[in-house]
């Protein structure tokens, strides 16, 4: 039977079953060409191979004649138009004979390229030339030619990336005029060549020694069967495909040979390296012929273990998807390149179970954080059950996600162990624990178990059916750990302010008594809650030790004030500083006692000496200063307060509380100056400037009278303006609520001491202010009713004044004083406008226009007619102005003032939707 199809530029081509291939024949395939194939081919029957013999080449007129040999002679045809050529005739004849002959020379016909490039020089004889057309259409051929034959070695080298560049490649020459086609004998052979190597290596992987042989026969058969260029095939040896069947089919071995060997560790890296190799290879029957099914049922059991074995190890996706690599190889189908093996129902069996193992070893650590020692039973039963049931994974707590769990929950107790309510330690160990625990959580999360470990922040994950329905997990928050170990941590601080007292020597024997009967309630507590955690934590091996940081620090402070009183005695006043200032830095590093309040004076001291000492702390000197100097500066103090006896008696020298409470007082208050914790600026909002000259001698002799070696003259001066300084504090109308508050903070002796006397004298303290303000019917300053209970806000909180107003200066508001002026008012869009303040403004009233100043930043300053136009917007933002101020009325119980505002928010309200809501 024969078949004629028509190949461009070689003409009707007949196709004869069981012919011979002769010099100048090609071979059709019906494997499809680098132009729409890039990478595996079907095996082809030898059937599929067909000789074919090819006629002479067909051109256009004027054709080539054809001589006694059959093969292309020159061009005998006479011109037109009385001999004399056409050039364009000429220019396209030549063009169509070099498209033959690329033709030809793609199949290698090279007897037709010879008579061609004959006949392509007799048409140059007689003037034909090379067009540009016929330039380009050689350039482009020469890089389809070129890039095919880089295409089937791309192609027997399994590189797919660079087989879809050189399709690209020559695509896009055909389109810039390349005449070489797809179907030529170079892509025929080529296609063959390589499917012979395919049917070559699936025997081989078979074990088919015929069939090896039948295959390379055939190859080489092609390979002999025409005169061709050589370069142009696929070589024998050395490509891609080559070696990774080769590697293939020795990893299939060696992994029957695992298996045989119950080395199921080795078997599966053996099918990890077959899975990588898949896509290099052209092997579809990878069967392990030397297993029975049994053996490949169990070799997949025993994997899916190691899978398992992985995930609860913690290790990382990687490896645990390598796992699933070598099963998916397991079980791929044997003529697909898998190797059939089944699951079982062992091996389902062994999903089901682990993954209830895995459900309840979640709920065992989420009961332990939770101490739900019923749910720490439950979930252990569980475990047994799961194991007994035919779980691999082990049911006590010995896996990596245990190991996981415990450090995260030893980890918290660390962290309360070395827990300090002043902040982290020096030593950094709270920060190094809280790293600890974000390692653990970040090497559960990248093995996909982050579910499987305790939060660190207490939100545990639950299930409502654990051992059923893994999957339905809800989240509830749990702070029973971190509870009880603060509850911990708060009975060792109790005991520890009670052991203070009972240490301090200025408490007396009922102190000591009370503190006493709290130390052992403490300490009852701290036993209790102790002994609940190692209950549980018996079970996880963990264990909450006795000690604690805030033990070991509360102790060293004791020992400092040893080592402070044993300096003092022996008249070292230098070291008892040091040591002072040493033992103060335990704060910051846990400790919760503070030695000032322990501290005692040797009782081997003058007796006035003694008491005058006591109101500065004779362990505050330093240098060679003498019993003698803080006598005369006590002097001093009394001698201030006798020239006004008459009307603070409270301060007398003769008051029983003079050397306990006033000169204590007193030296408190002038370090808080010197120190810059209450400022001059504070002190003007309640004295006026002629009366602050004897804070500027604390201030200036402070550093110089208690740490250096004053005269008895300088110590009785500072004594005497200190004196000043106090008796000008209690004699002022008010004191302002910021002055009042700093000085609870910062000098709270004296600020009992001047309630007490401001109380005594009809003065008033804050508390009094208060009450005074209770009693205001009708408002001076409607407006701004703060204004009547404190005054002016720049007298009355002048550093949080003066810190909005720097504020809204930074941010581009302008800031204008203006006699009975309050508001915040926008400009132009985008810009921060700017405010107008009454200079005796309360604070009240700044802080209600700084609100509306961060409203309209909120909003990117809109403009003043965005404003007004948006007075649903503008009531908005009243009412949170003025919530401040009534909340902070109310935080003072001054129900008035509160009255007040309300009305003032009501009628601003009103004029907004009187002026600007839009009428209907």
């Amino acid at each position: 039977m024969s078949v004629t199809m028509w190949i461009p530029g070689i003409g009707d081509v007949t196709t004869f079953d069981g012919a011979l291939v002769p010099p100048g024949g090609r071979l059709i395939s019906s494997t499809p060409s680098p132009s729409n194939k890039t990478g595996s081919t079907t095996p082809q029957s030898e059937s599929t191979y067909r000789p074919v013999i090819m006629p002479p080449a067909k051109l256009t007129n004027p054709g080539p004649s054809k001589d006694e040999t059959g093969t292309l002679g020159m061009v005998t045809a006479p011109l037109p138009y009385g001999g004399i050529a056409i050039q364009s005739n000429l220019d396209t004849l030549l063009f169509q004979t070099k498209v033959n002959w690329w033709n030809a020379k793609a199949n290698f016909s090279f007897g037709a390229m010879q008579a061609l490039e004959s006949q392509a020089n007799a048409l140059r004889m007689q003037g034909a030339r090379e067009t540009n057309q016929t330039i380009q259409m050689d350039r482009m051929n020469t890089i389809v030619y070129e890039n095919k034959k880089l295409y089937y070695r791309a192609l027997a080298d399994r590189d797919f990336s660079k087989q879809a560049d050189l399709q690209q490649a020559i695509r896009n020459a055909r389109m810039q005029g390349a005449t070489i086609s797809d179907n030529t004998l170079l892509d025929n052979i080529n296609l063959q060549i390589f499917e012979s190597k395919i049917n070559k290596w699936n025997a081989v992987a078979r074990g088919d020694l015929d069939g090896v042989t039948k295959a390379f026969m055939m190859e080489n058969s092609i390979r002999r069967s025409l005169p061709m260029d050589l370069n142009a095939l696929i070589p024998a040896e050395g490509t891609g495909m080559n070696i990774a069947n080769g590697m293939l089919i020795n990893r299939r071995d060696a992994f029957q040979e695992a298996v045989l060997s119950n080395k199921f560790q080795d078997a599966a890296n053996q099918l990890i390296q077959i899975s990588n190799l898949a896509g290099k290879g052209t092997l579809n029957d990878m069967s392990p012929r030397r297993l029975t099914q049994t053996q490949l049922d169990s070799s997949l059991y025993e994997i899916k273990k190691l899978w398992w074995s992985a995930r609860v190890s913690l290790d990382s996706i990687e490896t645990q998807n390598d796992f699933k690599k070598a099963m998916t190889v397991l079980q791929g189908s044997v003529g697909n390149g898998g190797m059939g093996a089944r699951e079982s129902n062992f091996t389902s069996n062994l999903d089901n179970q682990n993954q209830i193992m895995l459900a309840a070893k979640r709920d065992f650590w989420n009961s332990a954080m939770s101490m739900d020692m019923i749910g720490t039973r439950s979930a252990s039963d569980a475990m047994q059950r799961a194991a007994a049931n035919g779980a691999t994974i082990a049911a006590g707590l010995t896996t990596g996600l245990d190991a996981a769990n415990r450090s995260m929950m030893n980890n918290k107790i660390q962290w309360w162990q070395d827990y300090n309510d002043k902040g982290l330690s020096s030593t950094g160990k709270q920060l190094a624990f809280e790293q600890e625990i974000s390692k653990v959580r970040n090497q559960a999360k990248s093995a996909g178990m982050e579910p499987y470990v305790i939060s660190n922040d207490n939100t545990v994950p639950s299930t409502t059916n654990p051992y059923n329905n893994i999957n339905q997990i809800s989240s509830h928050h749990s702070g029973a750990i971190d509870n009880s170990l603060k509850n911990l941590y708060l009975a060792k601080k109790d005991k520890w302010k009670a052991i203070e007292t009972m240490e301090s020597n200025y408490a007396t024997q009922k102190d000591v008594e009370m503190a006493s009967v709290t130390r052992n309630n403490a300490q009852n507590r701290e036993t209790q809650i102790r002994s609940q955690l190692n209950s549980l934590f018996n079970q996880v091996k963990i264990f909450v030790p006795d000690e604690w940081n805030i033990d070991l620090q509360n102790n060293k402070v004791l020992s400092g004030k040893l080592a402070i009183e044993d300096s003092i005695a022996r008249g070292d006043f230098s070291s008892a500083q040091t040591l002072l200032e040493n033992t103060k830095k335990l704060l910051s590093e846990g400790a919760t006692i503070e030695i000032d309040n322990m501290i005692s004076i040797p009782q081997n001291l003058p007796g006035n000496a003694l008491m005058a000492s006591s109101m500065f702390n004779p362990i505050k000197q330093t240098g060679t200063i003498s019993w003698s100097k803080p006598l005369y500066l006590a002097k001093g103090f009394g001698a201030s307060i006798l020239e006004s006896a008459k009307e603070m008696p409270l301060l007398l020298p003769t008051n029983p509380a003079f050397y306990t409470e006033t000169l204590p007082a007193a030296w408190e208050f002038g370090k808080a100056l010197y120190n810059r914790d209450i400022t001059l600026k504070d002190i003007k909002s309640a004295v006026s400037d002629e009366l602050i000259y004897p804070f500027e001698h604390v201030i200036n002799n402070f550093n110089h009278v208690f740490n250096e070696d004053p005269t008895k003259e300088e110590a009785y001066d500072y004594g005497y303006y200190s004196g000043k300084a106090i008796q000008n504090l209690a004699g002022a109308a008010t004191l302002g609520e910021g002055l009042a508050v700093k000085l609870s903070s910062k000098a709270p002796k004296l600020m009992k001491l001047l309630s007490r006397v401001r109380e005594a004298e009809g003065t008033g303290n804050l508390e009094e202010v208060i009450e005074k303000s209770k009693k205001i019917i009708t408002f001076i300053n409607p407006a701004d009713p703060f204004r009547d209970v404190f005054g002016a806000g720049l007298k009355s909180h002048p550093e949080e004044w003066n810190k909005l107003i720097e504020d809204l200066k930074d941010s581009g508001v302008e800031v204008i004083y203006r006699n009975d002026a309050m508001g915040y008012g926008p400009l132009k869009k985008g810009q921060p406008g700017q405010i107008l303040m009454d200079p005796e403004a309360s604070m009240s009233a700044l802080r209600h226009e700084y609100s509306h100043f961060l409203e309209a930043q909120k909003k990117g300053f809109p403009s003043a007619a965005e404003s007004y136009q948006d007075w649903e917007g503008r009531i908005t933002d009243e009412f949170k102005a003025y919530s401040i101020e009534i909340e902070e009325a109310k935080r003072l119980g001054l129900d008035n003032v509160v009255k007040q505002i309300q009305k003032n928010f009501e009628e601003e309200k009103q004029y907004i939707i009187d002026r600007f809501k839009p009428r209907d």
